[in-house]
């Protein structure tokens, strides 16, 4: 007998299935945090800046952090000498979405340019 899954199961497993793909765990597809008192900050340095951020939705990876890094014209290895090792940032938040990381990258990049 095949169990008759609602839409939200079906939804869930298809994630869960993608997630399991692309090698992310499924807890980061399904818990991401979406509320940060500064997204409206990070909303107006990423238009500064020329750019959109990324969907609340969307996992951070050490990949997703690098691209946009380079993206925003940041030192890598400044970046990590001043932040940390990306991946112990994201493994120390892993409920946080690639937007939030956006957006402390875009604070991290106005603020050194400030310094200059």
């Amino acid at each position: 007998m095949v169990a008759k899954l609602t839409p939200s199961q079906v939804m869930e497993r298809a994630r869960a299935v993608k997630a399991a793909s692309k090698g992310i765990p499924k807890r980061d597809l399904l818990e991401l945090r979406n509320n940060f008192a500064d997204d409206w900050y990070w909303m107006e340095l990423c238009k500064r800046a020329g750019y959109n951020l990324p969907h609340w939705g969307t996992v951070a990876t050490k990949g997703k952090l690098t691209t946009w890094i380079h993206r925003l014209g940041i030192s890598y290895e400044d970046y990590e000498k001043d932040q940390g090792k990306l991946q112990s940032i994201i493994d120390d938040n892993p409920d946080w979405p690639l937007r939030s990381f956006v957006g402390l990258m875009l604070e991290y990049k106005f603020d050194k340019e400030a310094q200059r």
